[in-house]
C-alpha cells in the first residue's frame, strides 16, 4: 500500500498492469470529487455542443422483405409441431369456445384468396365459391392434418341437417397439405379423401397443396392438429367460428348463428333486388 501511495505520489508508473487500472480510476474519482458533480448523462455533445446521434441506417426493400421472411420462418420454427402438439394437450384439442354471437361485418375479416382444386378434378378460386350469386350463407370446414379431418363431420351433419331445403346454405370443405412431397401422392390422397367424404359433396371438397402460411395468417389460425370451421357471408366475411369437436351448446350456437346471417343475408338480396326495380322502372 506505501509503495502504491508513493509511485502514484511520484507520477510513477505501477509495475503491474492491475495496479495501473486502480491507480487511473483513483484519479478519475478525485477528479469527480473536485468538482464535485458526476459527468453529465445521454449521448455525447458534438463538437458544435450539440448531442451527438448515431447515423440512421436505411434498409431497401428487398431487404426488408428478406428480414421480413426470415422472421416469419423463425417463428414458424417456434410455432412448430413441439409447440402445437404441447397446445392441443393442455387445451384437450379445444384451442377456444365456439362464438355465441355473430361478428359485425365490420370487424370481420375475410377469407383469403387461394386456388384448390375439388375431388372432382376441377380447380376453383375459393373466394369466387363464397361470393355467387346462389350463395348465401356458407359453412367452410377446414383441416391440417388428419387429427382435425376427422372431427369435421361433427360439425358439417348437424348444418345439413338443419338446411338440407335451403340450397343456399352449403358445405365446403378444403383440406390443406402443406408438405409438398406429399403432392406425390396426391392419388393415395384424393382416394381417401373421396371414401371419406359423401359423392354428393366431391364438388364442394377440396384438396389444396402448397405453404398454408398466408392463409393460416389470413383466417387467424396457428394451430394445424385440429379442425376449424367458419360461417361466411355472402361477401365472404367470415363472421362465425369454431373448432375442435363440438359441444351440444356450441352445435346450438352455430345454428342459430346461421339462421341469423341467412335471414341478414336474404334481407340485403331483397334490398338490392328493391332498388334495381325502382332503376329499372324510373328509365321507362
Amino acid at each position: 500500500m506505501h509503495r502504491i501511495a508513493v509511485a502514484v505520489a511520484r507520477n510513477v508508473q505501477p509495475p503491474h498492469p492491475s495496479l495501473s487500472v486502480g491507480v487511473t480510476t483513483s484519479r478519475l474519482s478525485r477528479s469527480l470529487s473536485s468538482t464535485g458533480a458526476p459527468p453529465p448523462a445521454g449521448p455525447s455533445p458534438s463538437n458544435n455542443g450539440e448531442p451527438h446521434t448515431p447515423p440512421t441506417i436505411e434498409v431497401s426493400g428487398k431487404e426488408a422483405a428478406r428480414l421480413k421472411r426470415i422472421a416469419k420462418i423463425k417463428e414458424e420454427i417456434k410455432r412448430g409441431y413441439f409447440y402445437e402438439l404441447g397446445q392441443v394437450n393442455r387445451t384437450k384439442c379445444k384451442l377456444f369456445e365456439a362464438d355465441k354471437e355473430l361478428l359485425p361485418p365490420s370487424q370481420a375479416r375475410k377469407v383469403p384468396s387461394f386456388d384448390a382444386e375439388s375431388l372432382l378434378g376441377v380447380t376453383h378460386q375459393f373466394a369466387t365459391l363464397l361470393t355467387q350469386a346462389q350463395s348465401q350463407v356458407s359453412l367452410v370446414a377446414l383441416s391440417f392434418r388428419d387429427s382435425g379431418f376427422r372431427v369435421l363431420p361433427d360439425w358439417i351433419r348437424p348444418f345439413q341437417q338443419e338446411f338440407a331445403r335451403l340450397p343456399a346454405m352449403k358445405v365446403l370443405q378444403v383440406s390443406f397439405e402443406d408438405k409438398t412431397w406429399l403432392k406425390l401422392l396426391k392419388f393415395l390422397l384424393l382416394n381417401g379423401q373421396k371414401s371419406s367424404i359423401e359423392r354428393e359433396r366431391h364438388g364442394q371438397s377440396f384438396l389444396r397443396f402448397g405453404s398454408t402460411e398466408e392463409i393460416r395468417e389470413g383466417m387467424g389460425i396457428d394451430n394445424r392438429m385440429v379442425g376449424y370451421v367458419f360461417l361466411v357471408d355472402k361477401t365472404g366475411r367470415m363472421r362465425w367460428r369454431g373448432t375442435g369437436r363440438p359441444s351440444e351448446e356450441e352445435i346450438g350456437s352455430m345454428l342459430k348463428c346461421a339462421h341469423e346471417l341467412y335471414e341478414e343475408s336474404t334481407r340485403i338480396v331483397e334490398a338490392d333486388s328493391g332498388k334495381l326495380s325502382n332503376k329499372l322502372n324510373k328509365r321507362h
